[in-house]
């Protein structure tokens, strides 16, 4: 089994009948994953930000999913490659911060490993 394939929906059931077995096929797809660090510019330094939610867009807009930064600004999602995304930072916590929103990344399909982004937000 390859580590970086994932199932295409998050959660399937099947009822079983006592004395059979039973089976189940799902679509699978291969896995990306997306690490960075998230930055405040304060003058000249950069300071690590904690606890920012960033959010994963399709194509569509739809949010597919969401991570808070750790203590050290550091983020890890895994997301599937089969499309194209975007990463920004959540628009009501931009507000309620006064931060400024940084230009959106997007990342193509078929791009599995995206590594050493850095993110830095200034203050309004």
């Amino acid at each position: 089994m390859d580590p970086y394939l994932v199932p295409v929906h998050k959660q399937l059931a099947r009822i079983g009948r006592p004395g059979k077995v039973a089976s189940l096929d799902f679509p699978i797809v291969p896995s990306g994953e997306i690490e960075g660090m998230v930055y405040l510019k304060e003058g000249k330094k950069l300071r690590a930000l904690a606890n920012l939610n960033l959010q994963v867009l399709d194509e569509d807009g739809r949010q597919i999913a969401e991570i808070k930064s750790g203590y050290d600004g550091f983020f890890l999602m895994s997301i599937p490659t089969a499309r194209t995304y975007q990463l920004r930072v959540d628009p009501k916590q931009l507000a309620r911060l006064k931060l400024s929103a940084p230009i959106p990344i997007e990342f193509k399909q078929n791009t599995p490993l995206i590594s050493g982004l850095k993110i830095v937000m200034t203050r309004k």
